[in-house]
């Protein structure tokens, strides 16, 4: 099959998501934590899209996995650059506002408020860091791939202040008394 008729058929892309999806789907939200859930279902919805322009590119198909989680992250770091933007620019109309979705709804029922409290204190690439790691269960070598870091020991120091902070957070708010781990369960 050559790549541009790979390229055409969705097939394919499914069949290799099919096993990843509702990973990457927890992924996202739990990345997209202090946003609305529609605001998480724009940021997956386009890693897919994404990732089906350039599935004809994934030269190997075992790694469909990192690859697929590398695009949802930089899409991701993408969205976070966009809210601080938006941040400095003028508040859109009511109306354009309801049709982007920037409306702040409540946090996914299937996640705990906790959890998505300190979550959302923690900087973007803690985060994705964090939740690569320990939802979607990346070892060091492919969440350092994936965020584009040269080392693992970059990843290795960003996941321990992240532990860190996620401590002191939840410690902070409440969320972790003395003694009961913080668990990122989302």
């Amino acid at each position: 099959m050559s790549r541009s008729s790979h390229h055409r058929d969705p097939d394919a892309f499914l069949a290799a998501l099919r096993p990843h999806y509702d990973d990457a789907l927890r992924y996202s939200r739990a990345l997209c934590a202090t946003w609305s859930p529609d605001e998480a279902e724009d940021v997956f919805q386009t890693a897919l899209l994404r990732a089906l322009e350039k599935h004809h590119a994934l030269r190997e198909p075992s790694q469909f996995r990192s690859w697929f989680f590398r695009i949802l992250t930089r899409t991701f770091y993408s969205a976070v650059r966009w809210h601080t933007v938006r941040q400095v620019l003028p508040l859109p109309t009511d109306a354009e506002a309801g049709s982007l979705g920037l409306y702040a709804e409540e946090p996914d029922p299937g996640a705990t408020a906790d959890t998505l409290a300190v979550l959302g204190r923690l900087g973007a690439k803690e985060r994705a860091a964090l939740l690569l790691y320990e939802l979607a269960g990346f070892s060091i070598d492919e969440v350092a791939k994936i965020q584009g870091d040269r080392s693992a020991s970059a990843v290795k120091s960003r996941l321990s202040r992240a532990r860190s902070r996620a401590r002191d957070i939840a410690e902070s708010i409440g969320a972790a008394p003395e003694g009961r781990p913080l668990h990122v369960i989302v």
